[in-house]
């Protein structure tokens, strides 16, 4: 297990942002309601990611008069920041709206 974990950690070093947008686009062609959008700078790393699937838009349309929007909530191994976009439904429930990295 550890040398098919450490293969894959290769085989994908320079390409798993790649692979992560292929991963969304892939996502959006199956359902047209998945909604991402992305930003690279000059180099072409990736910086910022948007997504939010059918679910998360159908509860902002229903819920999204308040919008909580935490960038303290976490970052991952590339320093980036994982925001998640949160409200309230009617019965007072957490619901997501969107998810921002």
């Amino acid at each position: 297990m550890k040398n098919f974990q450490r293969d894959l950690k290769t085989f994908i070093k320079n390409s798993n942002a790649q692979m992560f947008v292929d991963n969304f686009k892939r996502k959006q062609k199956v359902n047209p309601s998945f909604y991402f959008a992305y930003e690279v700078d000059v180099d072409g790393t990736l910086k910022h990611v948007f997504w939010a699937d059918g679910i998360a838009r159908l509860n902002y349309s229903l819920y999204g008069y308040v919008v909580s929007f935490d960038t303290t909530y976490d970052t991952n191994r590339y320093k980036m920041i994982f925001a998640p976009f949160t409200g309230l439904d009617n019965h007072r429930f957490c619901v997501t709206f969107g998810l921002h990295s």
